[in-house]
C-alpha cells in the first residue's frame, strides 16, 4: 500500500524541489528504489500522485472531453487514472512544478475570470504560468496548491448542484484547500 508523503522517510528526499515541498519518499517503497539527485539543478524525475481534498475526502479527477470544458472536479475514489497526477518538478527547488492528468494527457489549469468562477480545467500544454502550480506543505501530509499565476488556491465546491467543481480562491486556510497527496508511481 503506498503511504502518504509525510509517512515517508523523510532523511532521503526524493529531490530538493520535494523538500523544499515537504513531499518525502523513503528509499524503499511499493514503487521501488530512489534516485536522489544531488542539486536542485538535476534534472528530477515526475511523480505521480492522487490528490484528495481533506474536507470532502473526495478525489481530484477531470472531465475528459469538451462537452464540460475538460473541467476538473471531485470524485469518490475510483481506482484508474483519471484520478491520477503527475507532477513534473521545475528545477527551481522550491516545490514548483506542473500538474498534468495521466489520462489525458492534459495540464491542470484555472479560468482567470469570476464569471467562470476561477474553474479550474485540464489544457494541452501551454507553457505558461496558469499551469505552474507551488505545492507547499502544512504538516500532517497536508498540502495546498497554490497556481504561480494570480496566487489563488485550489479549493473545491462539495455539493452536487456545482458538480463538486474545482475552482481557485484567496486563502482561506480551512480544510477545502487542503489535499493528500500520495505517491503512486514516477
Amino acid at each position: 500500500m503506498d503511504k502518504p508523503f509525510h509517512q515517508r522517510d523523510q532523511h532521503l528526499t526524493h529531490s530538493l524541489s520535494r523538500a523544499a515541498a515537504g513531499l518525502f519518499f523513503g528509499t524503499l517503497t511499493v514503487v521501488g528504489l530512489v534516485a536522489v539527485p544531488g542539486t536542485a539543478t538535476a534534472a528530477q524525475p515526475d511523480d505521480i500522485v492522487t490528490i484528495q481534498q481533506v474536507s470532502s475526502g473526495r478525489y481530484l479527477d477531470a472531465w475528459n472531453d469538451g462537452t464540460h470544458d475538460y473541467n476538473v472536479v471531485t470524485r469518490p475514489k475510483q481506482g484508474d487514472t483519471s484520478q491520477q497526477w503527475r507532477i513534473r518538478w521545475d528545477d527551481s527547488g522550491t516545490g514548483t512544478g506542473t500538474v498534468q492528468q495521466v489520462s489525458s494527457n492534459r495540464y491542470l489549469d484555472a479560468h482567470e475570470i469570476e464569471s467562470l468562477d476561477y474553474r479550474l480545467v485540464t489544457r494541452p500544454a501551454q507553457n505558461n504560468p496558469t499551469q505552474v502550480w507551488h505545492i507547499r506543505a502544512l504538516g500532517g501530509g497536508k498540502y495546498t496548491m497554490q497556481q504561480a499565476s494570480n496566487n489563488r488556491y485550489v479549493d473545491a465546491h462539495e455539493y452536487a448542484e456545482k458538480d463538486f467543481g474545482v475552482v481557485s480562491r484567496p486563502a482561506q486556510h480551512n480544510p477545502t484547500q487542503q489535499f493528500v497527496l500520495v505517491v503512486i508511481g514516477h
